[in-house]
């Protein structure tokens, strides 16, 4: 048996099942025949990014929120700057940086929900995907 964000496989013989992991979430699957287990592992995981991209993409703004928070907190006292690699070569990043790195990623994963049915969260919808298509690096990826 394995396990892998969401879902569950069950390997026998000749056939795996597959079985969704998400509260409410009742789907499931049987794969026969050849790599089964691949198949099995590929089709759950296909069913997690199609059924359940918005609450994967909403844990991840979540996430986000908690980490820059978390910086904004500790930025004052515990936290430095410090240097790191970019594909354009040796950076200093300061917390004031990663913590504005972080929100401009909340912003542009909130722009790919569905559009708010509410008109004050449909404002805040579109000004995530303003302030996140202005962060987007405007240099070349090539060094």
């Amino acid at each position: 048996m394995g396990y892998s964000r969401g879902y569950r496989t069950e390997h026998r013989d000749v056939w795996s099942r597959w079985t969704c992991e998400r509260d409410g979430c009742e789907a499931a699957g049987t794969v026969h025949g050849d790599q089964h287990d691949d198949r099995a592992a590929t089709y759950a995981a296909r069913h997690q990014e199609e059924t359940h991209r918005d609450a994967l993409i909403t844990d991840a703004i979540a996430a986000l929120r908690t980490a820059r928070a978390a910086l904004d907190q500790l930025s004052s006292a515990a936290v430095t700057d410090v240097d790191t690699y970019t594909y354009r070569g040796r950076a200093c990043v300061t917390p004031e940086a990663a913590a504005d790195a972080l929100g401009a990623w909340e912003s542009q994963l909130t722009a790919t929900l569905p559009e708010p049915s509410d008109p004050d969260e449909r404002v805040l919808w579109k000004m995530a995907g303003h302030h996140g298509s202005d962060a987007i690096c405007k240099h070349s990826h090539t060094p």
